[in-house]
Formats: C-alpha cells, sequence, structure tokens
C-alpha cells in the first residue's frame, strides 16, 4: 500500500494533539483529503467539484469506484457528523468523553476490521485520533487494492486480444452485421454479372 507520505506526515502530525477538537477538525481534513485523492487517482477524466462535494457524495464515489465498502458508510458519515457538530458548535468540546470517542472507534474497527494501534495515551482527543487513523487506512487500503485489481483486469484483457488479432474480431463483428457467416466467402449480387462473357 503506496500512502501518500504528505497526507501521512500531516495526520500524524494532527494526532498528537490533546485536545480534542483540534484532532478531529484536523484529522478529518487529512481523511477528507486522502479521499479526494484517491478518487482523482480512479478516475479516467477529472471530476470538476471533486473538492466542494459534500463529505457524502464523496463516500459514494468511493463506493462506486469500488474503494469504500458500502457497509462502512455510516461508519465514516459518524466521522463527519462529529466533525460538523464539532465545528458548529452543536458539542462543546469539554463534553466529548473517551467513552464517546472509543466507542465511535470501536464501531469503525469491529466494521472495518482495520486496527491500526493501540491508543498511546487515555483520553478523547486519543481516541478520536484512532477512529481517523483507522479510517485514513481504511481509504488508502480500499484504493490500493481497487487499483490493483482494476490493473490485472486491463492487463487480462490485454492478454485475451492479443491471442486474437484484432482483425479476426473486428471481421467476425462486421461479418455478423453484414448477415454472413464468419469466415465464409463475399457471397455476389444476384445483378453481378462481372464474371459473364
Amino acid at each position: 500500500m503506496a500512502v501518500n507520505p504528505e497526507l501521512l506526515e500531516r495526520l500524524q502530525a494532527a494526532l498528537r494533539d490533546d485536545d480534542v477538537f483540534r484532532v478531529v477538525i484536523r484529522g478529518f481534513a487529512v481523511l477528507e483529503d486522502a479521499l479526494e485523492g484517491r478518487i482523482r487517482e480512479a478516475l479516467v477524466q477529472p471530476l470538476a467539484g471533486i473538492g466542494s462535494a459534500s463529505f457524502r457524495r464523496k463516500l459514494d464515489l468511493a463506493v462506486a469506484l469500488g474503494f469504500l465498502e458500502p457497509a462502512h458508510r455510516p461508519r465514516f458519515q459518524d466521522l463527519a457528523t462529529l466533525r460538523n457538530d464539532l465545528t458548529h458548535g452543536k458539542i462543546d468540546p469539554e463534553t466529548v468523553t473517551a467513552e464517546m470517542m472509543e466507542a465511535l472507534y470501536e464501531r469503525l474497527q469491529s466494521q472495518t476490521g482495520m486496527q491500526p494501534f493501540a491508543p498511546p495515551r487515555p483520553g478523547p482527543a486519543a481516541w478520536a485520533g484512532l477512529a481517523i487513523a483507522t479510517a485514513f487506512l481504511v481509504v488508502e487500503s480500499g484504493a490500493t487494492v481497487a487499483r490493483q485489481i482494476r490493473e490485472a483486469e486491463q492487463e487480462a484483457l490485454r492478454r485475451a486480444l492479443s491471442t486474437q488479432s484484432l482483425a479476426t474480431l473486428l471481421g467476425n463483428d462486421l461479418a455478423r452485421a453484414a448477415g454472413r457467416r464468419p469466415g465464409s466467402p463475399r457471397s455476389r449480387a444476384p445483378d453481378d454479372t462481372s464474371d459473364a462473357t
């Protein structure tokens, strides 16, 4: 799994903080940047407006592109709700407990099977950071696996096409379109008298 080193460094810096508000806001920003980057990487053509799309829309794209399981979406949305509630003052950071954040992490971990590490220090910021790190690893590993599958499928298609000539494949399709059996000689039109003397 090739993790973007700049994003990993930003994530590690965000998670070193003891303030749950800063961990969630900064850590979630890194998670969202990772999600956007992996979406852009998976698309054949750029998608205008991906940076301004809602997190829910980005999750939908990640699921559609195959690097996030549909069942993971609610846990990722839980993280987005926490970020939004903290940002807009619906939750006072002082009321966020270690138990709340541990429960959030446990739901995410049990859903995804990812377990990056045990929290290095007690407190809500550590558990929030662990939940965000888990989500980050799910995005990074899922995108890597999806890319490897696409590349393997493309290689298999190339090999299959190399065993048959493209002309043969196209010739058979063109013959079917013309109403002839593939490989049969071209029939002459009934009024064709080019062989007559």
